[in-house]
């Protein structure tokens, strides 16, 4: 499950999924398979990871970065810690991980 499903189950308002399919799926920490579809689209699921749990998820790839810049504001965002909820597949090792949920951006107009 990634930490945006977990959020929607515990009723956490992450704002609009961001993701309609995805574009690689890791299959071990030396190789991944490209499985095609539209991938990120949005940045809405903004959150920010403590330092101490960046090595347990996978690197931002250039379509996240670019996303959350274009979406938020340079100080709303951080290069180390910013990342989006629908990227981050939660594992075991995750276990007591703590994320800041920052307010969302409007996502209510008509």
């Amino acid at each position: 499950m990634t930490l945006y499903d977990i959020a929607s189950a515990h009723q956490i308002d992450l704002g609009p999924l961001s993701i309609a399919g995805d574009v690689m799926r890791y299959n071990s920490s030396e190789w991944h398979e490209d499985v095609y579809g539209e991938g990120v689209g949005t940045a809405f699921d903004h959150v920010m990871l403590n330092n101490d749990w960046s090595d347990l998820v996978k690197p931002k790839d250039e379509i996240e970065r670019m996303l959350l810049d274009a979406y938020w504001d340079e100080e709303d965002i951080s290069e180390e810690n910013s990342r989006l909820a629908s990227q981050i597949v939660v594992t075991k090792e995750m276990e007591g991980l703590s994320v800041y949920v920052p307010d969302g951006l409007p996502d209510d107009c008509p």
